[in-house]
C-alpha cells in the first residue's frame, strides 16, 4: 500500500509519478495533453501521481505543487462526499471500474467546484487508478435555470382554467382557486377539513399510495360536481414546487377527462359485451349474460323485462349485487307490477321507446310507476338513482333493461346512456337471434322426431336397439338418422346416415333421404342400388348437398348381410369371442357419386354376434379421432355391454361419459342370438 499525504511523498510515489508517462501509450498521452477534460492518476491513499493541466486549472493548483506532492484528492474532497469515494474504491477492487458520479472539490482558494468523476483501475494493482474529471458548474446552473423556468410556466399552464390546489410540505391544503370552489362547493376556509369529501371514496387509496412515494405524481380520480352530485373523472398532476412558493410544498392541478374516460370505458365494455353475447343462442343465457355485464359495473341491481302474449310487462330475470338481497329481487320475476299508465320507469319506456334517466329517485316517483304492493320490496332493495333503456329489435321494443344505484357514490346522468344503449342494441340482436333459434329448434325437433322410426322391427333371433343424442345446446338439430325395417322375403334393411349441415334444411333433407332409401328397398334388395337411387334423387332436387350413409340388407335365411357405403364411417361386427371386424366399403357420398363407383360386399353373421352402425359424432367428439375410435371399439368389444336392456344407449354413455358432444349421434345395434335361423 502506498502511503502519502500532501507535502510528503514516498520514494514509491515519486517512482510511480516519474514512470507515469511510460505506463501510458501514445493515445493516452494525447488525451492527457489535449486537456479536454481533467485527467489524473492516483492511488487509494489520496496521492495524485499525475494530472493534466485541465485538472490543475479546475482546482486552482500549479504543476509545481503537484510535483511537490501538495495535492491530495482526499483533502480536496469535502467530508460529506468521501462515502461516495469509498464506494468507488470498492467498485475498483471488484470490477476494475466505477460508474461516474457527481461530487465536489475544494479549490485552493476555498471555493467549491461541482464535478463528475469516473475511472478505472490502471493496472492489475487495485491501488492505482486513472480518472477523468468534468467541471459541471455550467451544467448545474443551466439545470437550475431550466427547473425554475419550467416550474413557472407549468404552473401557469396547468392552473388555467382547471382545478388548482396548493399544499404545504405536510400536504395540508392551504389554497384552491375559484374554479375548485365552484365545482365542489367547498370553500378555501373549509378545505383543510373537507377536501376528501369531494373525492370518490373508492379513489382515495390510489391518491394516498401516490402521495406515499414522496415524489411528484399523476393520478386519475373522480371528483363530485356540486351542481348535480355526479362524480366525474379528472386527471390530476401533483408536483413539488420548492422555491416557487415559499412555505409551500406541492402544486396540484386537475383536468376534467370524464368524457374521454367514459368513451374509452364504453369501447372496452362494448367489445367485451359483444364477445359474451355471441357465445350463446340460448335466450335465458343471453339474459343472464346481460346482467353479468352490468352488475356491479353499472349499478347495484338490475332487471330485464319483456312483454308476454297478453301484452303485460313481465320481469324475467333480476340480479342484486348483495347476495343477501338477491332472493328478494327474485320476487319481481314472473309478475307484472307496473301501473297501467306509468309516469316513469320500465312501463314508460315501453310506451315511448325512449330511455329514462332519473338522478334522484323518490318514493313519489315510484308511486307513479310501481303497484303499491311492491313499494316495500323496492325500499328493501334500495333506490337512489335509476336508468332504464329499451331493448329494440327490428323497430320493436322487445324488452327493457333497468339498472338502479342505491348509493350516492353513483348518480346517473345522460352521460351514462351511450354504452348501455349500445348494449341494449346488441342485446336486441342477440334476443332476436335467440328467439329465431328457439323457434327453428322446436320445428327441427318435431321434424327430427317424425323422421326417425318410432319402433324397430321384431324378428326372431335378432335384437334391435337404437339411440339418438343431439349435440350441445348451442348447435342446431342436425341430419343424423338410423333406420331398420323388414321388406318382402323377410329381409331386414338397416341404415344410418348424416346430412351435411344442420337446422331445418338438414332435418327436412334427412327425412327425405331416409324415405327414398325405404322406397328403394322395396324395389331392389341390392344396397348399392339403393344408394344409387338415393344419389340420383338427391342430385336432381338438392344440388350441392352431400349425405353420407351406410346401408345393409340382412338375410335371416343365410345369416349374411350385403352392405354398401356412401362415404360413411364403417360399421362394426363383434363376434362371440369379442373380435371386432370392420365392415369397410368404398363409395362416394350421396350427391357426388357420379364422380366414381362404389362397391358392395357380403359378410357372414355368426351367432352371438352384434352389428354396430353409427354416425361420426360418436368418435369425433374428441379432437383425436383415432383415440375416439379406439375407445368405441374397446367398449363395443366388452361382453357386459350386451347385458344391458338398451345396449345402444349404454354404449354411448360409456364412450362419452359426462361429455356433451358437439355433433349429433345416431347409433343402431343389431344383436344376433344363438338360436337365430
Amino acid at each position: 500500500m502506498i502511503r502519502a499525504v500532501a507535502g510528503e511523498w514516498s520514494d514509491d510515489d515519486r517512482e510511480r509519478r516519474n514512470a507515469a508517462p511510460t505506463m501510458a501509450d501514445a493515445r493516452l498521452r494525447r488525451l492527457f495533453d489535449a486537456n479536454v477534460v481533467g485527467i489524473l492518476i492516483a492511488n487509494n491513499a489520496g496521492a495524485i501521481v499525475e494530472a493534466n493541466d485541465a485538472f490543475l486549472t479546475m482546482i486552482g493548483y500549479t504543476r509545481a505543487e503537484l510535483v511537490a506532492g501538495a495535492i491530495d484528492w482526499r483533502r480536496l474532497t469535502p467530508p460529506e462526499w468521501l462515502p461516495l469515494d469509498e464506494a468507488a474504491i470498492r467498485a475498483l477492487a471488484t470490477d476494475g471500474t466505477f460508474a461516474p458520479y457527481e461530487k465536489e472539490y475544494v479549490r485552493k482558494d476555498g471555493s467549491r467546484v461541482p464535478i463528475s468523476v469516473g475511472g478505472a483501475r490502471l493496472s492489475e494493482s487495485a491501488d492505482e487508478q486513472i480518472c477523468y474529471i468534468i467541471d459541471v458548474t455550467a451544467t448545474r446552473a443551466a439545470e437550475a435555470a431550466h427547473r425554475e423556468s419550467e416550474t413557472r410556466y407549468r404552473m401557469l399552464a396547468d392552473a388555467l382554467p382547471q382545478v388548482v390546489m396548493v399544499s404545504d410540505e405536510e400536504r395540508r391544503p392551504i389554497y384552491v382557486n375559484p374554479h375548485y370552489e365552484e365545482y365542489t362547493g367547498i370553500s378555501s376556509a373549509e378545505l383543510p377539513a373537507r377536501w376528501a369529501e369531494a373525492i370518490h371514496p373508492d379513489d382515495i387509496p390510489a391518491i394516498e399510495r401516490a402521495r406515499a412515494t414522496g415524489e411528484s405524481y399523476n393520478v386519475e380520480y373522480r371528483l363530485r360536481r356540486a351542481s348535480d352530485g355526479a362524480y366525474r373523472w379528472h386527471f390530476a398532476r401533483c408536483m413539488k414546487i420548492a422555491g416557487a412558493f415559499p412555505g409551500y410544498g406541492w402544486l396540484a392541478t386537475a383536468l376534467d377527462i370524464d368524457d374521454r374516460k367514459r368513451a374509452e370505458d364504453a369501447l372496452r365494455f362494448i367489445e367485451r359485451a359483444s364477445t359474451r353475447l355471441s357465445q350463446s343462442l340460448d335466450l335465458s343465457t343471453t339474459f343472464e349474460t346481460i346482467l353479468d355485464l352490468v352488475i356491479p359495473e353499472f349499478g347495484d341491481w338490475a332487471t330485464i323485462a319483456t312483454r308476454d302474449d297478453d301484452g303485460r310487462i313481465i320481469t324475467i330475470c333480476a340480479r342484486h349485487v348483495d347476495p343477501a338481497l338477491n332472493a328478494d329481487v327474485q320476487q319481481l320475476c314472473g309478475v307484472d307490477y307496473y301501473r297501467d299508465v306509468p309516469s316513469w320507469e320500465t312501463g314508460s319506456v315501453y310506451h315511448t321507446g325512449a330511455a329514462q334517466v332519473l338522478a334522484r329517485v323518490t318514493r313519489e316517483h315510484l308511486q307513479g310507476a310501481i303497484a303499491d304492493a311492491y313499494l316495500p320490496l323496492y325500499e328493501r332493495l334500495g333506490f337512489g338513482s335509476m336508468i332504464v333503456v329499451p331493448i329494440v329489435h327490428e323497430d320493436e321494443v322487445v324488452g327493457s333493461l333497468g339498472i338502479r344505484s342505491t348509493s350516492e357514490r353513483r348518480v346517473y346522468t345522460s352521460a351514462d346512456l351511450p354504452p348501455l344503449q349500445e348494449l341494449a342494441r346488441r342485446a336486441g340482436f342477440a334476443i332476436g337471434n335467440a328467439r329465431r333459434f328457439e323457434r327453428e329448434q322446436r320445428v327441427a325437433n318435431v321434424l327430427q322426431a317424425a323422421a326417425l322410426p318410432r319402433t324397430l322391427p321384431e324378428v326372431d333371433g335378432f335384437r334391435f336397439d337404437a339411440y339418438y343424442q343431439a349435440g350441445r345446446t348451442e348447435a342446431l338439430i342436425g341430419g343424423d338418422w338410423f333406420d331398420a325395417h323388414v321388406v318382402a322375403g323377410g329381409r331386414i334393411v338397416i341404415s344410418v346416415g348424416d346430412v351435411a349441415g344442420n337446422g331445418l334444411k338438414a332435418a327436412v333433407l334427412m327425412g327425405n333421404v331416409r324415405q327414398v332409401l325405404r322406397a328403394a328397398a322395396h324395389l331392389t334388395g341390392d344396397p348399392f342400388m339403393m344408394l344409387e337411387i338415393a344419389d340420383r334423387t338427391l342430385r336432381s332436387e338438392h344440388r350441392h348437398t352431400q349425405v353420407t350413409a351406410f346401408v345393409g340388407v340382412i338375410d335371416p335365411a343365410t345369416m349374411t348381410m350385403e352392405y354398401s357405403s356412401a362415404g360413411h364411417w364403417p360399421a362394426l361386427l363383434r363376434t362371440a369371442d369379442g373380435e371386432i371386424v370392420t365392415l369397410q366399403a368404398d363409395g362416394l357420398p350421396l350427391g357426388c357419386r357420379d364422380l366414381g363407383v362404389g362397391d358392395q360386399r357380403t359378410v357372414a353373421l355368426p351367432r352371438d354376434s352384434c352389428l354396430l352402425l353409427h354416425t361420426d359424432g360418436l368418435v369425433e367428439w374428441s379432437r383425436d379421432i383415432d383415440a375416439g375410435d379406439a375407445l368405441l371399439r374397446r367398449h363395443f368389444g366388452a361382453a357386459s355391454l350386451f347385458d344391458d336392456e338398451r345396449p345402444a344407449r349404454a354404449l354411448v354413455d360409456r364412450v362419452l361419459g359426462t361429455m356433451v358432444p358437439s355433433d349429433d349421434i345416431a347409433v343402431l345395434t343389431v344383436g344376433i342370438s344363438s338360436d337365430a335361423a
